[in-house]
């Protein structure tokens, strides 16, 4: 073949390239295409720029839906690029046999406890150098706690909230102080049950504000908020059990309507499941009589009206608040 026919084959393919370019332009000078809203496809770990004003947590259920880019989360629902986490909270991890977990993720087989969770939803990488999982994180610490309350709830038997760690002022044991015959101080450390209400006055109700953190994963406390995995807490100190509107109670609860007195609280806060067999409560329960002394004196604080406390042993006249209110 001579150089003038090669020529011709290169002439050729020059001119079918410049005819393809030719083509394009002319095609975007008559067809203008506009730029989409937002991205038909979200890349798994990128998260938008927030809007200004916008809030800066989501919802628990607004959060899962990143999950399940990758993740199935109902009940017995296939794998996908991520195993299936119906039951993850408490799961052993790298545990779930029809999925390929990388060797990284494999070298531990720990449960994945609220703790765990937590730290690993801020940066998987971090935690577990090697993952598969190439997710960013979720930085906002209220984001990824009520991430884990909502994981929580998608198992046949939801793991047992464990109880708070009593904060070190509060651990810290007082120095005995001499006190008037009839005190209620006197009692506070460790009162019978039928006792409870006249210890209330002497509670500590900032401790009991912190030991009410832990009820807020399942419960909303404000006036008026919103039934969440548990009924709203306002007015719970002498309401009728099992009767705020618009929370479906189990039929164990729903069984008696006596009011939550501070004996009762008492009681039942130390061991939901022992009071109320049968209880939707998983949570584990106080052990601590003062921490439940004190969250009761908080929770009584919640309310329009607070719950009568007891007459002074001496003088006639009603206990006033306890410490912090």
């Amino acid at each position: 073949m001579d150089s003038f026919e090669w020529n011709k084959i290169v002439g050729a393919v020059l001119g079918t390239l410049l005819f393809v370019v030719a083509v394009k332009i002319g095609s975007e000078m008559l067809f203008e295409v506009p730029e989409p809203a937002k991205p038909g496809y979200i890349v798994p770990g990128v998260v938008e720029a927030p809007v200004p004003g916008a809030a800066a947590t989501q919802t628990a259920e607004e959060v899962s839906q990143r999950c399940q880019q990758c993740h199935d989360l109902s009940k017995g629902g296939p794998d996908k690029i991520g195993p299936n986490l119906w039951g993850v909270v408490g799961r052993a991890r790298a545990s779930r046999a029809s999925f390929s977990y990388s060797s990284a993720m494999m070298a531990s087989h720990d449960p994945w406890t609220f703790d765990k969770l937590f730290v690993y939803l801020k940066s998987p990488a971090t935690m577990v150098p090697g993952t598969k999982m190439s997710f960013a994180g979720i930085s906002s610490e209220q984001d990824r706690i009520d991430l884990i309350a909502y994981l929580r709830t998608q198992s046949d038997s939801p793991v047992p909230i464990p109880p708070p760690a009593l904060p070190k002022a509060a651990a810290a044991t007082p120095a005995a102080a001499p006190a008037a015959a009839g005190s209620a101080a006197a009692t506070a450390s460790a009162p019978a049950t039928q006792d409870v209400a006249a210890v209330i006055p002497a509670a500590d109700v900032a401790a009991g504000r912190a030991t009410s953190q832990q009820c807020e994963q399942c419960h909303d406390l404000s006036k008026g908020g919103p039934n969440k995995i548990g009924p709203n807490l306002w007015g719970i100190v002498n309401r009728p059990r099992a009767t705020h509107p618009g929370f479906s109670y189990s039929s164990a609860m729903d069984a008696n309507h006596d009011p939550w007195t501070y004996d009762k609280l008492f009681v039942y806060l130390e061991s939901p499941q022992t009071m109320v067999p049968g209880t939707k409560m998983s949570f584990a329960g106080i052990k601590s009589s003062q921490q439940r002394i004190n969250l009761i004196a908080y929770l009584r604080t919640l309310a329009d009206s607070p719950a009568a406390l007891p007459a002074a042993s001496k003088g006639g006249s009603a206990a006033g608040p306890g410490k912090g209110m």
